[in-house]
């Protein structure tokens, strides 16, 4: 039987992984789940070099400092970080949610969906002729 967390969040990214932080503020037992091989989503993967301008208290800092802050925010807590883990399906239950993912079960008494863009399927262009130009 799969251990009972309070709180499980999907997607570990910037939201997620302060959602984990807060909720640990609050004693909740978390962990994170997430479809990419590395925590910080979007910042982390797409862009680490880029500048981002708009988080308070930091005037400009890059998406790899993003990310490297809130896992150092993140460390001083036991948190189960379940990496490459696809979740599949979340059925409500009496007291409880069963996540199944693929790589196996968790039980949850709470949700949190904190995923941005997934694991980063581009959307397709809706142009006549465009197949042509596909993975050049």
């Amino acid at each position: 039987m799969s251990q009972l967390y309070d709180i499980t969040i999907v997607g570990g990214g910037p939201v997620g992984l302060f959602a984990a932080f807060y909720a640990h503020l609050r004693q909740a037992k978390v962990q994170i789940i997430d479809s990419l091989p590395q925590l910080g989503g979007q910042p982390a993967i797409l862009y680490p070099e880029k500048e981002i301008l708009d988080v308070p208290g930091f005037p400009n800092l890059t998406g790899e400092e993003l990310t490297n802050r809130l896992i150092e925010q993140l460390n001083g807590f036991d948190t189960p970080i379940h990496l490459n883990e696809t979740v599949l399906e979340i059925d409500k239950q009496e007291e409880e949610f069963a996540i199944t993912t693929s790589k196996g079960s968790h039980l949850t008494k709470t949700v949190i969906i904190a995923m941005g863009g997934g694991a980063f399927k581009p959307r397709p262009l809706e142009l006549e002729g465009v197949e042509g130009y596909e993975n050049i």
